[in-house]
């Protein structure tokens, strides 16, 4: 398999494992080579609402599929959401050291003595959690030890 496709590959297997409903967002991008086709394209839909206008049923059958996504989302906790991470971090470093040992020993050899060491340390250890204000603490600290640069 290609390197580059290697993340994608390892993400949608860990996706898959865990039997979780993989969506994709649409990337929003800022370009404004893409704003002629973009106003075009709105310029399309607006006549078509004109021409058109939805019925009052499809406007509430949209507003409640809205409601139930955010609701659905806000049932997730924090908590939850690190234990996400957590397993989702876990599963890609053991993916690595199943699948691409060879390329993680040289690694090891010719750039950095502790890649599989590393490696084997986040995929076997448990995450420490820490709020964001004990983080930017702990960052701080880092800071004035000289250990950490701020740009």
């Amino acid at each position: 398999m290609p390197r580059h496709k290697l993340p994608t590959h390892s993400s949608r297997s860990m996706v898959s494992f865990m039997c979780i409903l993989l969506l994709s967002q649409p990337v929003i991008v800022r370009v404004e080579m893409l704003q002629v086709t973009t106003i075009i394209s709105e310029a399309e839909k607006l006549e078509e609402l004109k021409e058109n206008p939805p019925s009052e049923s499809d406007i509430k059958a949209a507003e409640l599929v809205v409601k139930e996504k955010g609701e659905a989302v806000a049932k997730t906790s924090a908590k939850d959401d690190m234990k996400c991470a957590e397993a989702y971090a876990r599963f890609l470093y053991q993916w690595l050291l199943d699948h691409c040992y060879h390329d993680m020993e040289f690694m090891t050899k010719f750039i950095d003595k502790t890649t599989l060491q590393r490696l084997e340390m986040v995929a076997k250890s448990k995450f420490h959690r820490v709020t964001y204000t004990e983080a930017v603490a702990i960052l701080r600290k880092q800071r004035k030890r000289g250990n950490l640069r701020i740009k």
